[in-house]
């Protein structure tokens, strides 16, 4: 094996080049390498730490700005490396006058405080609803799920013409974007049905700071069944009190 080696370089770049003009490097000059011919990387360890300190911010971050601000000068990285090495020189020196410059400016020019920002506009508020209080007490038991043979049901009430709106808002109940309405049922009292059907399935009511009241892991069946005995026990109480 040869006591000398060819230093590869950085980018047409030869750190090594003032001890050794003709690039000709001891090999022990050299990183050991499983990926090569002989064992050896192909930059010497000068060029090696070049190539760290262009490339790695964890090697050197006030070189590694100058660089990117030498690339866009130039126009890219292979422009500036196509320039001589006085060129390259000079483009480095404007870059890093440039960086300078701009962390003077950021010194006499400071970001302005919160109170100098624009006033953020208010939240555009619904004037479309009425206070709970003044809506009929009629309305919709729902159940909605992203499918017949979804394990997730979302039961809620809403008023004559709320189902659709409800529907809408199935995303945010993690339901799919194909959620589906699977039954509505009338009730004269609808939130007091609502109460009660939630009451019947609290054992499956899923629990989580997202989920709100209204979603439960059960088929759609077993909840159709608990809509429609309440659904039996309002009517049957409503007919009592009528004829009594």
């Amino acid at each position: 094996m040869s006591d000398t080696k060819r230093c590869s370089g950085y980018r047409g770049v030869w750190k090594c080049a003032d001890d050794y003009p003709d690039h000709m490097i001891p090999v022990e000059m050299f990183s050991i390498s499983r990926d090569t011919h002989d064992g050896l990387k192909g930059k010497c360890l000068l060029c090696s730490a070049l190539s760290n300190a262009d490339t790695n911010p964890k090697y050197n971050i006030t070189n590694n700005a100058i660089s990117k601000e030498a690339y866009r000068i130039a126009g890219s990285s292979s422009i500036f490396y196509k320039k001589s090495k006085d060129e390259r020189l000079s483009t480095r020196k404007d870059a890093k006058e440039n960086i300078e410059a701009k962390a003077w400016l950021s010194t006499i020019l400071p970001k302005p405080s919160r109170d100098d920002l624009p006033v953020a506009k208010p939240a555009r508020k619904r004037t479309n609803l009425e206070p709970l209080d003044k809506l009929p007490p009629e309305g919709w038991v729902y159940i909605i799920a992203a499918s017949r043979h979804a394990s997730i049901m979302k039961i809620g009430s809403t008023f004559e013409h709320g189902v659709r709106d409800r529907l809408s808002e199935a995303k945010r109940w993690a339901l799919a974007g194909s959620a589906v309405l699977l039954h509505k049922e009338w009730f004269s009292r609808c939130k007091q049905a609502e109460s009660l059907v939630h009451k019947r399935l609290d054992y499956y009511r899923i629990v989580s700071p997202d989920a709100g009241d209204e979603l439960f892991r059960t088929s759609f069946e077993h909840a159709l069944a608990n809509v429609m005995i309440i659904k039996n026990e309002v009517e049957n109480d409503r007919k009592e009190q009528t004829m009594g």
